[in-house]
């Protein structure tokens, strides 16, 4: 089997989300899937099958659990299929456990266009304001369609940028993601960050997924603005552009090779 190894969200090697994107063709046990993305042991490793003309299926894994999404790995996958596999189409189709997805390559940016969710008041938990060390959250969210991940949200972007979560702590405290959000500084529109102990990765470097419920919220509080520069404020940090068109958001970013191997 081969392995590339890319990041997503940048155009600087070690930084962004990295992830493993395995082309075969046919996918290996479950065991033996999870094993592999244990060794390789990043936030993300995808397995990718041809099933048809221009058409894949995609499964992806933490180095613990399989999850039935993941946007930088879907971003990475098409970038390896159309510049190390020679798949010659501008839209790459994907199905997966949770449906279908499309990347889309322009102007050296990859696009994936998801389902938004709408937000629904989250009661604020004190055991996770401990966690993550500063309890000067004013607002959270949780998706409507999906709760797996609770969004806290601060006034000072600093807030965002300065935490460090206690992750023992976090754990405990709940089986979600955590996204913290905020208003951006730097020429961005907002910042988050997102803690995920419980699918073993403490902080994700960057998170295209989560985009599917802040970017529905921030356009709630940006008037007449759909269209977000985004920073993600992890140590390996990250840049998104996202769009909100409503029923759906498209997330975008360039990508980077950074490494390929062979798997025997």
């Amino acid at each position: 089997m081969k392995v590339w190894v890319v990041d997503a969200f940048t155009d600087e090697p070690c930084k962004g989300n990295p992830a493993a994107v395995v082309v075969v063709q046919d996918f290996p046990s479950v065991s033996k899937m999870q094993s592999i993305a244990l060794y390789m042991n990043l936030s993300e490793t995808c397995f990718v099958k041809h099933i048809g003309s221009g058409k894949f299926y995609i499964r992806w894994f933490t180095p613990t659990v399989e999850v039935k999404l993941c946007g930088h790995a879907t971003l990475s996958a098409g970038f390896v299929l159309k510049t190390c596999c020679g798949v010659d189409t501008k839209v790459i189709q994907f199905e997966s456990i949770g449906g279908p997805l499309t990347v889309e390559s322009s102007g050296g940016y990859f696009s994936l266009t998801l389902e938004s969710d709408e937000m629904r008041e989250n009661i604020v938990d004190e055991r996770i304001l401990d966690a993550l060390g500063d309890t000067s959250v004013f607002h959270s969210v949780k998706g409507k369609a999906d709760d797996s991940f609770l969004v806290y949200v601060y006034s000072n972007p600093l807030s965002v940028r300065n935490l460090n979560p206690n992750f023992v702590k976090l754990k405990e405290a709940t089986a979600n993601a955590i996204i913290v959000t905020s208003k951006g500084d730097l020429g961005y529109d907002y910042l988050l960050r997102v803690f995920a102990p419980q699918y073993g990765i403490d902080e994700d470097p960057v998170t295209g997924s989560a985009q599917v419920l802040l970017a529905s919220y921030w356009a709630s509080q940006f008037q007449n603005k759909t269209e977000f520069d985004v920073f993600q404020a992890s140590p390996r940090t990250g840049r998104l552009r996202v769009s909100y068109l409503g029923k759906t958001v498209t997330v975008s970013g360039q990508v980077v090779l950074v490494s390929s191997q062979d798997i025997y």
